[in-house]
């Protein structure tokens, strides 16, 4: 493959979490082959939406269309260019995300065809939305579906086209977003841009990046702590397991951090920033160490308790893949990996092994002021390149 750039195709990328909205300029380069090989960031921007306070859903709604206008018109313009798609990534609470089993079963054997796969799914979809409680009070509509396992006859199957089969269990990794929140999005969108917008979800994203780029694909615990809530999604022996979340993500440990200090919630997301950069001075670190050791516990108290939830199935796996704030991210790492009692319910006899997300798509040598967008990016490249589109079945 030739790692000459031939082509280069611009794209515009959001991010929409439960604590800021980001967006940018990227361009994706490709070779003769059309093998995707470079992105580069042209331009992004990442506003919070409440300045880690807390509010009354409508307000906080309405704070985050103000916010995404702000944010889209940022971007519109430095976007006055040839665009060749426009994609947005979605996390909680924006979106949810569940598992999903479709079943058939027949008398007579018959052969699993793709065809068959997408008629039943959809046949099966199309009533399940309807009879789901958790959807009740809401109208909701599909963002992404991926098939993440198919038994045959009661046995896992990795390649089931082709395969002959009485009984068939389809295993989906569904994620679906409320119909109203997605129109009050696209008309923003479409009101600045012009254009229509492919959205995706957060933990297909997480799910999705795991399964492609880790060498630890069998076995992971992913934790996204980049919003006001913390995404959870475990995966063991390639089956995803555990779907989950917890009340606090980063946004509560600045937030305590800050009340604890007494100092404002931007200052005290500096101060974490400056201290994993080992850039405080020596005497005001010693003195606040307890302050962020308490900090970080409040959010490890409610991992330590998903985690001990998930661990009566069995020992939860030794890879942890992070996904955080350039602000925060090496600093919970830290935190994460001195925590000796989370090795009971980890099934290692050596130290847990933690990766970060951003480092399946980034260049360490270049610098990015925002990894989570990037990492969106990465994954909308990659995706790209491998499917031809960011279509799920």
């Amino acid at each position: 493959m030739s790692d000459k750039v031939t082509t280069n195709k611009q794209y515009i990328i959001f991010d929409i979490d439960s604590t800021s909205i980001g967006g940018g300029v990227f361009r994706f380069g490709y070779d003769a082959n059309n093998n995707h090989i470079q992105t580069t960031e042209l331009f992004s921007v990442r506003k919070n939406i409440t300045n880690g306070k807390k509010y009354p859903f409508d307000y906080f709604f309405k704070q985050t269309l103000k916010t995404l206008e702000q944010v889209a018109q940022d971007v519109y313009l430095q976007s006055h260019i040839s665009i060749h798609g426009f994609y947005c990534n979605i996390g909680t609470p924006w979106m949810s995300a569940q598992k999903q089993i479709v079943t058939y079963t027949s008398k007579k054997p018959f052969t699993f065809t793709q065809e068959f796969a997408d008629s039943l799914i959809e046949k099966e979809f199309q009533v399940s939305f309807k009879k789901n409680k958790n959807y009740a009070k809401h109208q909701v509509e599909l963002i992404d579906r991926r098939t993440i396992d198919v038994y045959g006859n009661g046995y896992p199957t990795r390649n089931p086209i082709g395969k002959k089969m009485s009984d068939v269990h389809i295993h989906s990794l569904v994620s679906v977003m409320s119909t109203s929140t997605k129109k009050a999005f696209s008309e923003v969108f479409e009101k600045v841009f012009h254009q229509e917008v492919i959205y995706l979800s957060n933990t297909f994203l997480s799910y999705q990046t795991l399964y492609s780029h880790s060498e630890q694909t069998d076995n992971a615990i992913i934790i996204d702590v980049s919003g006001e809530v913390t995404e959870l999604l475990v995966v063991q022996k390639d089956h995803l397991t555990h779907i989950g979340s917890i009340p606090i993500g980063s946004n509560g440990i600045i937030r305590h951090l800050a009340e604890n200090l007494k100092v404002p919630y931007g200052k005290a997301q500096s101060i974490i920033s400056l201290y994993q950069q080992q850039k405080l001075d020596t005497t005001y670190e010693d003195n606040i160490q307890n302050q962020l050791h308490d900090s970080f516990r409040l959010w490890f108290k409610e991992f330590f308790n998903a985690c001990d939830s998930y661990a009566k199935e069995g020992l939860l796996p030794h890879v942890i893949i992070l996904r955080s704030s350039k602000a925060t991210s090496l600093w919970l790492e830290y935190m994460i990996l001195n925590e000796d009692s989370l090795r009971e319910h980890i099934h290692t006899k050596g130290r847990i092994y933690l990766q970060h997300m951003d480092s399946f798509f980034i260049d360490k040598a270049e610098e990015h002021e925002d990894l989570e967008l990037n990492v969106v990016a990465g994954f909308i490249s990659g995706y790209l390149n491998h499917n031809g589109s960011t279509k799920t079945n």
